[in-house]
């Protein structure tokens, strides 16, 4: 993807917005202002749930999250988010089933359910801990899998992605997936997602690589040709 696609995609505030003008369901949230104090904070947070997701809006890996079930210590736990990061969200949480579906080149893979034996899956879950499963397979009605993948690609679109790209999402305790985030440069580590769903779907990562690879040179090489032909047009 290239700059301005991964710029939405890293701001989760953008992002949402973007995935629900394509109608992904998204949780609610409440973006904390540099006008907020841990009093105007609390009184926002009336209206949500017991618990609560504490996040950076511009951060990967689970950096600088927390999940607080009382509101003033929400409310403390934001205002220092927003001081050391220089923004935050409050976002409400959504019980359920965690997911994601990796997206290489308009098709979406495998979904991979994750069960993380920590308290939610964190920065230490997604890539030092062996006890976090991935598992293929888990969810038998065919139609909430074709569900969970239309709105993949329709994220990836809406964004202006391309080539590869892997959403998060939320099946809840009601059956309904809630978008979390989307990551326009997924990892390919030993814990990595994308390239497993890709392994589970038949593709090797050499030849996943290698239809990247391919697949952003045919992108350049068509983007080199129309700029040639325009450029001959008004000479």
């Amino acid at each position: 993807s290239d700059a301005e696609a991964s710029r939405k995609a890293f701001d989760k505030i953008v992002s949402k917005a973007a995935f629900a003008q394509v109608g992904a369901v998204v949780p609610r949230q409440i973006v904390v202002s540099p006008e907020d104090t841990e009093a105007t904070l609390r009184g926002k947070l009336d209206g949500f749930a017991h618990r609560v997701v504490i996040k950076p809006t511009r951060e990967g890996s689970s950096v600088g999250v927390d999940i607080v079930a009382d509101p003033a210590i929400a409310a403390q736990k934001a205002m220092q988010c927003f001081q050391t990061y220089g923004d935050c969200m409050i976002e409400e949480f959504i019980a359920g089933r965690e997911l994601t579906v990796g997206i290489v080149n308009g098709r979406a893979l495998p979904i991979i359910e994750i069960r993380s034996k920590a308290a939610f899956y964190d920065y230490n879950a997604k890539y030092i801990a062996d006890s976090t499963e991935y598992l293929f397979d888990t969810i038998t009605d065919v139609e909430m899998v074709e569900r969970i993948q239309k709105t993949a690609l329709d994220c990836f679109a809406v964004l202006g992605c391309r080539h590869l790209s892997r959403l998060d999402l939320i099946l809840s305790d009601r059956n309904v997936p809630y978008v979390l985030e989307l990551n326009t440069l997924p990892g390919f580590t030993s814990h990595s997602l994308l390239p497993m769903a890709a392994r589970h779907a038949g593709i090797s990562t050499p030849q996943l690589c290698r239809d990247i690879v391919e697949a952003a040179w045919r992108d350049h090489h068509a983007a080199q040709t129309s700029a040639s032909f325009e450029g001959a047009q008004t000479q």
